[in-house]
């Protein structure tokens, strides 16, 4: 067992495997190395992050609800349903792809944050930069909530073997 001797300085970054899958059921691990914090410097960013996430979803919700609205749901009453079945008869949806192209790209530039704000490296030969981790976020949808999940695990105590 190590022996602590300061309690001064910043935590040493630590390393933390993450497992993706690849398209044909294999599996394969990223070594990512992590940035050390102590809990009273990763609390708040983890509170800042999930308010951040739920106020995105609470908008995204309004904006669905916007589009119910519109197709003819509005009062959401008995009648509601028939209602949007008429008027998905009368209105369609317009597919635009610059508008999925940018909600793609703004998702995957989301993803590569939450990875920035853990991790300082890699174990991979391609540079460790942002550019990178939204391609690696495009291939492996789902490593950064991985890895996210593991680092605020690790920092807020539930280590191996407590």
């Amino acid at each position: 067992m190590a022996k602590i001797k300061t309690l001064s300085g910043a935590p040493a970054d630590f390393h933390i495997p993450i497992t993706v899958h690849e398209l044909d059921g294999s599996e394969a691990e990223i070594i990512f190395t992590l940035k050390g914090r102590t809990l009273r410097d990763w609390h708040p960013m983890a509170v800042k992050r999930m308010t951040e996430d739920a106020n995105m979803m609470i908008d995204a919700a309004e904006e669905r609800d916007k589009l119910t609205e519109a197709m003819g749901d509005g009062d959401g009453g008995e009648d509601a349903q028939p209602k949007r079945k008429k008027a998905a008869k009368t209105k369609r949806l317009e597919f635009k792809e610059q508008e999925a192209q940018d909600v793609l790209q703004k998702g995957l530039a989301r993803s590569a944050e939450v990875v920035l704000e853990v991790a300082v490296g890699w174990d991979l030969e391609d540079d460790f930069n942002a550019e990178n981790l939204k391609v690696l976020c495009s291939r492996y949808p789902g490593v950064h909530q991985q890895l996210w999940e593991k680092y605020d695990t690790r920092i807020r105590g539930n280590r191996l073997g407590n």
